[in-house]
């Protein structure tokens, strides 16, 4: 069980306002957009959220504790599209959204939806580097006030929350910071685990790469890849930065400790390391030479 957990009640939508009109957002399988009921409500979180027209909207958007979905739209690029989608289709239900259609370019923006908005609540320990509050996601009220600070969060109650149940039916990689607790961690393990190590693993883990390896050696054939989307996210940076070879990729996350080759606490063999230990690249192919849920991320 962990304490400390801030309960913030809201809700969360599918369109904002941008000063001038009504915008259908972006959403994925692991963030979407959040409209506080009271934006004090994020009084003594450092730094404050992040809010759309620049601080002056009423919408920020969270991003999820515990997951990474497959990336529709990470620098104008993706992964496998349609399960991309298949993530976001899934946590917009989860979260009881319904008649939602898509359009713009790769059918990313939201063009219709039943409500617009869904109350709800999240719970917190802080805000990203982008502004955005790192979150467990729930429909539905909560007794605690709007505000609570020090709330405590046990496994019977993140299993409802919706970041647990986009694992549990494999629509997310496990993707966990050292702030997130032993005790929630093993929670969404479990659930990754009994997804993917089945006979007909569920959702993504079907077509997973992170162990045979996927194809890396251009962004066109990233966009079809299905691997931790934080690896992913990094061959990105490192072709748009450099238009190298996929055997520079090594030297070039090494050339920035921390911003680019993240630490990391390595669950195998419980040591520290980095993104560069985490990988092999064999010929035009990169695979990952531990599992996902063995990896605790220590941000910068």
């Amino acid at each position: 069980m962990a304490k400390g957990y801030q309960l913030i009640k809201g809700a969360f939508c599918l369109y904002y306002d941008t000063g001038k009109r009504r915008q259908g957002s972006q959403p994925d399988g692991d963030s979407v957009w959040f409209k506080p009921d009271s934006k004090a409500s994020f009084a003594g979180l450092d730094p404050a959220p992040k809010y759309n027209q620049d601080g002056k909207g009423d919408f920020t958007n969270l991003r999820f504790e515990a997951i990474d979905a497959l990336e529709t739209h990470f620098r104008f690029e993706n992964q496998r599209i349609a399960l991309g989608r298949a993530a976001r289709d899934l946590m917009l239900k989860l979260a009881g959204f319904t008649g939602v259609s898509f359009g713009g370019k790769k059918e990313l923006s939201v063009s219709a939806a039943t409500p617009d908005c869904i109350k709800g609540y999240i719970m917190t320990r802080g805000i990203d580097r982008f502004g955005r509050p790192v979150s467990f996601v729930f429909t539905g009220s909560a007794s605690e006030k709007d505000g609570a600070k020090g709330v405590w969060l046990d496994e019977a109650r993140v299993q409802k929350s919706l970041n647990y149940q986009l694992a549990k039916e494999g629509q997310a990689y496990p993707a966990y910071y050292d702030t997130l607790p032993v005790s929630l961690r093993n929670v969404f393990t479990k659930a990754v685990q009994a997804a993917r190590d089945v006979s007909k693993p569920k959702g993504l883990w079907g077509a997973d790469q992170s162990a045979k390896g996927a194809r890396a050696d251009s962004i066109a054939a990233l966009s079809d890849s299905v691997l931790w989307p934080k690896l992913y996210r990094r061959l990105i940076g490192y072709y748009k930065d450099t238009k190298g070879k996929l055997g520079g990729f090594d030297a070039w996350l090494r050339a920035k400790p921390g911003e680019r080759d993240d630490e990391l606490f390595l669950l195998d063999p419980e040591e520290k390391g980095n993104i560069h230990d985490i990988f092999k690249i064999t010929g035009d192919r990169i695979r990952m030479v531990c599992k996902p849920e063995r990896l605790v991320i220590t941000p910068q």
